[in-house]
């Protein structure tokens, strides 16, 4: 089911109908295009989307099953991100290059998706094959920035640094793996994968803390074994499927996937609809 409300900045609910018709409050919060873009929320249509599957299946299935309120402030980052997206994806076209659109794959009941940017690897054994890096744009604050980096806190220290650790990105590389073999299906070769990270606090000083100096990343990405990847998504699939056709029972978030229940407290939509998420709000 859609989002419906918004919550105001006193905490009340609000029809996004009539939020936009007009402001219960003395002025409003955002302005009415930031507004109707942070109310433009992916319906269920059957077929989960790659990133649906990344989130927990608890979290997927309420937002599906019940009408949900977000604070529009919470959403202005994702639609600066969205922006972004679409902006780089236009002069993509203009250049006739592969992009966004060029890049969605459907199948019906299984899984969807659509990859960011394709560009073509120069650096390669075999010059007469062409191959591809699979590129997706992100916008992360410093903190996602420096995990996926490998950049981390030593706590003797007290700063951060990078340590010998792999770096800690496991939602994009589940992702980007899935969007290359959906590409490799399609005959595509793809020899590397790319997130470039455009990150918001980038030039802060908490963002030099972390060892994060520049506003924007090249980040790789690892490739992982093909049959992990399409069991992972595989059952995940059947998970929220078999929940929203009333086959199982809605799994649980993992403590992973729940970041130890900070995004039962603060980030989940369908929180306030099952009982755990109102034990620990």
């Amino acid at each position: 089911m859609p989002l419906t409300d918004f919550i105001c900045p006193d905490g009340e609910r609000i029809k996004v109908g009539d939020c936009l018709e007009q402001c219960r409050m003395k002025e409003r919060c955002l302005t009415i295009p930031t507004l109707i873009k942070a109310s433009d929320a992916r319906e269920w249509d059957g077929t989960p989307h790659v990133t649906q599957l990344i989130s927990g299946t608890m979290q997927e299935y309420l937002k599906v099953v019940h009408d949900y309120a977000v604070d529009p402030r919470s959403m202005i980052f994702a639609s600066l991100g969205q922006a972004h997206h679409a902006e780089l994806d236009e002069i993509a076209s203009e250049m006739g290059l592969p992009s966004e659109d060029m890049l969605k794959f459907f199948n019906p009941g299984i899984l969807q998706g659509r990859a960011d940017y394709l560009e073509e690897d120069i650096d390669q054994p075999d010059p007469t094959q062409i191959s591809y890096i699979l590129v997706d744009y992100k916008t992360w604050g410093s903190f996602k920035a420096a995990k996926a980096l490998g950049i981390k806190r030593n706590k003797v220290a007290g700063k951060w640094m990078t340590l010998s650790v792999p770096a800690d990105d496991k939602d994009t590389e589940l992702q980007l793996n899935a969007y290359r073999i959906a590409l490799e299906s399609k005959g595509i070769k793809i020899t590397k994968m790319r997130i470039q990270a455009t990150v918001r606090d980038g030039s802060t000083q908490i963002s030099r803390q972390r060892g994060i100096e520049h506003p924007a990343y090249m980040i790789p990405v690892r490739r992982w074994e093909d049959s992990f990847i399409e069991s992972y998504f595989n059952i995940k699939g059947q998970m929220l499927v078999g929940a929203l056709n009333g086959q199982i029972p809605p799994t649980m978030c993992t403590d992973e996937e729940r970041w130890g229940d900070t995004k039962c407290k603060f980030y989940c939509e369908g929180a306030e609809f099952w009982e755990h998420g109102t034990t620990v709000s």
